[in-house]
């Protein structure tokens, strides 16, 4: 007996204009982003899953100040990155950005080290390959983004990752010895989930209901 694990799902928080998932709150020029959207069978302590690609766009020449300072994505309490994955990329446009590189600040900061020389195209920071796990009770809560006010916009854009509890360990009940001749009922008695659900499956043989 099995019961299929619930998924985490990664839906946003603020505005969400369908079908393309942008952030757009204000008037004034700031950077949107796309946020991940990828769901798993992902539970509460389950497997870490790989995010789908983040990715911060200028809205207008100019959200990316001119020079050398940070940008964190910070994972909120209940998760961490696994930071024995490879590790992720980070690439941007062929512009303003002289240089972006990415690395683990502690198990819940990915910092982006940005080196940005003008002000004259359209740039873009992504972050590929970022692998998180959901580490304490079900949870809704937001990836938050951090630049001390030099990414116009972005320290206000959230994400939100949503986990859910682990199922319920299946219980079969004990062994059973059954005579293949006789049509003897056999009474099958599963353990009843708290979380998720369950459904019986003959793993060998023929017959049965």
């Amino acid at each position: 007996m099995n019961f299929p694990c619930r998924t985490l799902s990664f839906v946003l928080r603020r505005l969400v204009m369908l079908p393309v998932f942008f952030f757009s709150l204000n008037s004034y020029a700031q950077v949107s982003v796309t946020p991940t959207s990828n769901s798993s069978d992902f539970c509460v302590t389950g497997t870490a899953i790989t995010l789908d690609n983040i990715r911060i766009d200028e809205s207008a020449t100019g959200d990316f100040s001119i020079g050398s300072y940070t940008v964190q994505i910070i994972l909120p309490v209940e998760f961490e990155y696994q930071l024995s994955s490879p590790a992720p990329s980070v690439t941007s446009g062929a512009g303003d950005i002289f240089q972006a590189t990415g690395f683990f600040l502690t198990s819940k900061v990915f910092q982006i080290d940005v080196v940005c020389i003008g002000n004259t195209s359209i740039d873009y920071l992504e972050v590929s390959g970022l692998v998180a796990q959901a580490i304490s009770s079900t949870a809704s809560s937001d990836i938050t983004f951090v630049s001390g006010g030099m990414v116009s916009g972005l320290d206000t854009e959230t994400i939100e990752l949503t986990s859910d509890a682990a199922p319920t360990v299946s219980a079969a009940g004990p062994d059973q010895s059954v005579c293949i001749t006789g049509g003897v009922p056999v009474s099958l008695s599963g353990n009843t989930p708290l979380v998720g659900t369950g459904t019986w499956s003959i793993i060998s043989g023929l017959g049965g209901t």
